[in-house]
């Protein structure tokens, strides 16, 4: 599914069955601890200290798996309600800054805003 999101998003077409194929699920799972801890964060409540953990991942390094973990906790935090965001201390807008750094950190700042 994600493929497919980022090959309309991106390249704006569609994946073709063997370009799905080609994505490493394994390569995925080494990042179910991240995406683990950032669930967990969120659901604490604690979405700075969540966008912080993410961050000190893509900083040690930018892997297409930690991108897929950016935009999912990132669209995680996009469907929250205004109140939810605000009742601890995060905001529509920094959704939008954190994705912008994101992307610019993989080059592609001028695609998929939000």
């Amino acid at each position: 599914m994600l493929v497919r999101f980022l090959s309309k998003t991106v390249l704006h077409r569609e994946a073709q069955e063997e370009e799905i194929i080609l994505y490493d699920q394994t390569a995925q799972q080494k990042n179910d601890d991240l995406d683990t801890e950032l669930i967990l964060l969120v659901r604490q409540g604690k979405l700075n200290e969540a966008e912080n953990r993410l961050f000190e991942a893509l900083e040690e390094e930018c892997t297409p798996e930690n991108f897929a973990s950016a935009i999912q906790f990132y669209l995680t935090l996009y469907e929250m309600e205004e109140e939810e965001l605000a009742k601890h201390d995060f905001s529509r807008e920094e959704i939008a800054e954190g994705f912008a750094d994101v992307r610019k950190l993989f080059g592609i700042e001028d695609v998929l805003s939000v």
